[in-house]
């Protein structure tokens, strides 16, 4: 579950339905403190391609902790209807186009790997 939050508290209540329920105690957040903070800005782009509905988004932004900053870009294609195939489709076209590394989905972790020294 991701979820932006408004200041330095994450909103305990939104997990109150879920396996870490148990876990989010007063004590606990009490002791909750920031590790990381990202800042990435987000170009969303509409497209058709072939018979499907996608979406190609541009990231681009950094996420950092008290002692260290890492940039992020990224390209995300999401397939809002349609075809699978066509996703692959547009995916090759951008390869073609702008020869950069691929993964097949970000990580929520990322985050938690660039802030694992700052705790």
């Amino acid at each position: 579950m991701e979820n932006e939050i408004e200041d330095d508290l994450p909103k305990l209540s939104l997990a109150k339905h879920t396996a870490l329920a148990p876990l989010l105690t007063n004590e606990v957040e009490k002791e909750l403190r920031p590790v990381f903070e990202t800042s990435i800005e987000r170009v969303v782009m509409p497209l058709r391609v072939g018979n499907s509905e996608i979406e190609l988004a541009f990231d681009r932004g950094r996420i950092s902790t008290l002692d260290d900053h890492e940039g992020v870009g990224e390209i995300e294609i999401e397939l809002k209807s349609g075809n699978r195939s066509d996703v692959a489709t547009l995916a090759r076209r951008l390869a073609r186009a702008f020869p950069l590394p691929m993964k097949r989905a970000r990580s929520p972790n990322e985050g938690m790997l660039a802030g694992r020294n700052a705790a």
